[in-house]
């Protein structure tokens, strides 16, 4: 079904069974697959592929027992050019994703994220609301990371990292949230976790199945739970990390 508002531009490929609301806008050399929903006012850049069952502009929506309280309105989705979205992913709306983004396949991504350009997002992964994420970030398979997070240019995820966004799990509805900071370049081991309110400097790498409760300065190794730092980032190391 495709809303009679919405705009298709040449040469966009569209599978069977999707659903296309009001004043979507689709570009040049789109490939939408099988089962896909598109909601009212999403943008899709030129060439991009969207692979079966993804819904795009979901709006978020709660019920009494959630804290969070959502907005009356967002802005819609955007998505930019010759990106590929996988199949099943759950994109909602007021989220802005930039140019040559890879998002893996039953990957989901909350209201109010930026994503930068030439970004990966594995597999599975789950992005809570208002997260920023600048260019060329890769983030591994299954993360999941609460709201209100910051990542840096050129870092990146190894598989299942997660972070909170506040440390006391909703016993103080009331205290302001947020996510870690992580500087650009550097580097988390697999299965980290990353509690609320921490910060890890520009080039630092954090060691697997670290819990990290703590700030990291800029170019150290830290590991260990809770997270102690080791040594400084050998210079061998930084010569390839400061490349990127």
């Amino acid at each position: 079904m495709i809303h009679p508002e919405a705009r298709i531009e040449e040469g966009v490929s569209l599978g069977k069974n999707v659903v296309i609301d009001k004043d979507v806008v689709i570009e040049e050399g789109v490939t939408v697959g099988n089962n896909v929903v598109i909601y009212p006012g999403v943008k899709i850049g030129e060439n991009t592929r969207i692979f079966d069952n993804a819904v795009l502009g979901r709006p978020p929506l709660a019920t009494g027992n959630i804290a969070r309280k959502l907005k009356k309105e967002y802005p819609p989705l955007e998505i930019g050019r010759e990106c590929v979205i996988g199949a099943g992913c759950v994109i909602y709306t007021g989220t802005k994703i930039g140019n040559e983004v890879l998002i893996g396949d039953l990957a989901a991504i909350r209201e109010e994220c930026e994503i930068g350009n030439r970004v990966v997002i594995g597999r599975c992964s789950v992005l809570n609301y208002n997260i920023i994420i600048k260019d060329r970030v890769r983030i591994m398979d299954t993360c999941h990371f609460g709201g209100d997070m910051l990542i840096e240019e050129d870092v990146f995820i190894s598989p299942h990292v997660c972070s909170a966004n506040d440390n006391y799990m909703g016993i103080f509805p009331d205290r302001e949230r947020r996510g870690a900071i992580i500087r650009r370049g550097a580097l988390i081991g697999t299965n980290v976790t990353l509690l609320a309110w921490i910060e890890i400097g520009e080039y630092a790498v954090i060691g697997a199945g670290s819990v990290v409760n703590k700030d990291i300065p800029p170019r150290k190794v830290a590991a260990g739970v809770p997270v102690r730092i080791i040594k400084d980032v050998p210079e061998e190391w930084l010569k390839h990390m400061e490349k990127k």
